[in-house]
């Protein structure tokens, strides 16, 4: 039980540092018509 607040900290710290890395990769991914669409050929206006 004494180390639990370490590992819980720990855990917070890995879970924060995922999230800026997935932010991140999105922020850095080229987005194309057809992914704005869903990949379907409808017509968007």
């Amino acid at each position: 039980m004494e180390k639990f607040p370490e590992a819980i900290n720990a855990a917070i710290q890995k879970l924060q540092d995922d999230m800026i890395k997935m932010q991140q990769e999105q922020a850095n991914k080229i987005v194309t018509p057809d992914e704005l669409r869903g990949g379907k050929n409808d017509i968007i206006i």
